[in-house]
């Protein structure tokens, strides 16, 4: 091998490399809630998504920590930078809300390329108060021996 083709592997090599960290930073989910007449706290690897607050239907966009866009983000915006590449941990408080009637609680988190939800997790309406928690894996694309995680 001369040192042309050196080099040419070389940077092969590195972009290969870079194009895969870039996937691995571009990691995104939708974290979803339906809450009705439940006040909800939902914290994702110890970030609080502030965007849930429960009595209804809610989604959010979650994004790896190191995304493109998060330089982008305003500071309102940065707890939305909670993910990463491999296991992940969802930590779900709820409680009835005064005077409201309470309906099932239902959370999910969906990721792109996936066939299912990474997690999901249901509480019926006669468990008006708790936690649950559990965790869940992201990848850049779906394992061959995926399926989806249940909250505890």
């Amino acid at each position: 091998m001369n040192y042309k083709t050196t080099i040419i592997s070389a940077l092969l090599g590195a972009l290969a490399t870079l194009h895969l960290a870039a996937e691995d930073n571009n990691l995104r989910a939708t974290l979803g809630v339906n809450g009705q007449g439940r006040t909800v706290e939902i914290k994702v690897n110890g970030s609080k998504i502030t965007n849930i607050k429960g009595g209804g239907a809610e989604a959010v966009q979650l994004y790896h920590k190191n995304h493109p866009w998060g330089d982008d983000f305003s500071d309102a915006l940065k707890h939305l930078l909670c993910l990463k590449e491999g296991e992940n941990s969802i930590d779900v408080t709820y409680s009835q809300k005064d005077g409201d009637e309470v309906e099932n609680l239902e959370v999910y988190i969906i990721a792109s390329g996936y066939s299912k939800p990474l997690l999901s997790g249901t509480k019926k309406k006669d468990e008006v108060e708790g936690k649950m928690s559990g965790k869940f894996v992201l990848h850049s694309k779906e394992p061959d021996d995926f399926k989806t995680e249940k909250l505890k």
